[in-house]
């Protein structure tokens, strides 16, 4: 299949994106089902292309995330969970229980656009403070987490928990979390 580039603005992308339906489908995929559901009507006419009319990509209703199995061993012991959410915040509780200081060193800790742990929680989000409303939880006294994360961010996350409680990520906390 030949391939053409084109530009798009924000706004176009961030109606793709809400279309999507997985995350395997492809950009190309999502606009052609747009497309189609745009095909004549059985007058020959073509449809009417103003967004009053018809949107080309109806507004998707929220989907929850996966529930499954989550699964983790903090020093021998072993936990599990219905979600993910759940299975995160309760390993970053375990471990504070460990360690008086360990929420103020997580507080130091931060992604390219997301600090992990903040005493605020509009912090949390570096540049879409708007999130903290949805996915802030608070995890302790004057503590926030951030609960908007995919499995491999919660799995990065943990990686620098385990620095703040001086553990080792792989060995000392073991997670499985499969759905």
């Amino acid at each position: 299949m030949q391939q053409t580039q084109i530009s798009i603005s924000l706004e176009t992308h961030k109606l793709i994106e809400s279309s999507r339906q997985n995350f395997s489908e492809t950009h190309d995929e999502i606009i052609q089902r747009a497309l189609i559901a745009r095909q004549p009507n059985q007058s020959g006419q073509p449809l009417t292309t103003t967004p009053k009319a018809i949107p080309a990509f109806p507004k998707q209703k929220k989907t929850s995330r996966f529930m499954g199995t989550f699964e983790w061993e903090l020093l021998g012991e072993q936990y599990k969970e219905r979600s993910l959410t759940n299975a995160y915040q309760a390993i970053i509780s375990q471990l504070d229980s460990r360690q008086s200081d360990f929420l103020d060193c997580l507080a130091t800790k931060e992604t390219r656009a997301r600090r992990l742990v903040a005493k605020n929680k509009t912090d949390l989000y570096k540049k879409s403070k708007h999130l903290a409303q949805d996915h802030a939880v608070e995890i302790a006294k004057n503590y926030w987490l951030d609960t908007n994360l995919s499995r491999a961010q919660v799995t990065k996350n943990l990686q620098l928990a385990c620095v703040c409680a001086k553990i080792e990520f792989g060995s000392d906390l073991k997670v499985r979390f499969t759905h």
